[in-house]
């Protein structure tokens, strides 16, 4: 960001989890947050604020515990993965009995 404000951003698309599950991520994990993007997909998003000055050692271990944070919330969402439903017989394309 303009201000130096640091941020690092993971998604994954081609999931389903309910508002109440990135709750759940969020009440109990510390330093991110999760929420639907646009498209629906889990996101996981922290921050590393400028204000308090930044080095290369802060920046590295930023960095280190957004990819720690980023492999627990991988297989959080997959433990927590909504089956999919299926679409309406009329949109399958097939004949439906």
């Amino acid at each position: 960001y303009d201000d130096g404000d640091l941020q690092m951003y993971f998604g994954i698309a081609g999931v389903s989890l309910t508002a109440e599950n990135l709750n759940e991520w969020n009440k109990n994990y510390r330093l991110s947050r999760a929420y639907l993007d646009d498209e629906g997909d889990p996101v996981l998003e922290a921050d590393l604020l400028a204000n308090a000055g930044i080095n290369r050692e802060i920046i590295i271990e930023f960095v280190k515990v957004f990819i720690d944070s980023s492999a627990q919330y991988r297989s959080f969402v997959i433990e927590h993965e909504q089956a999919p439903t299926a679409p309406p017989a009329s949109r399958r394309g097939g004949a439906s009995f």
